[in-house]
């Protein structure tokens, strides 16, 4: 389980003082400015929420690529965005 353990740790370097979580709330209720998001499967509601509040998201998930994402999805992103700017 990866979840609390840091982030250098889990890629066999140094602890950095970033902890890998897998709660969405948890990571709400911080004052980030980036979040990196990196699930094992994308999950748009979870997106909305982070950039809604504010935080910038980075993603490997590539279902969030303009030209890949469903167009009702599309509008839902950029609508969190506005609403987070």
């Amino acid at each position: 389980d990866k979840h609390g353990a840091d982030v250098g740790a889990l890629v066999g370097r140094d602890p950095i003082g970033v902890a890998a979580t897998t709660d969405v709330d948890a990571i709400l209720a911080l004052d980030a400015d980036c979040v990196l998001y990196t699930p094992r499967t994308a999950n748009v509601d979870d997106v909305c929420a982070l950039l809604a509040s504010g935080k910038n998201v980075a993603t490997t998930a590539f279902m969030f690529h303009p030209r890949r994402m469903d167009p009702a999805d599309r509008d839902r992103v950029l609508a969190a965005c506005e609403a987070g700017s």
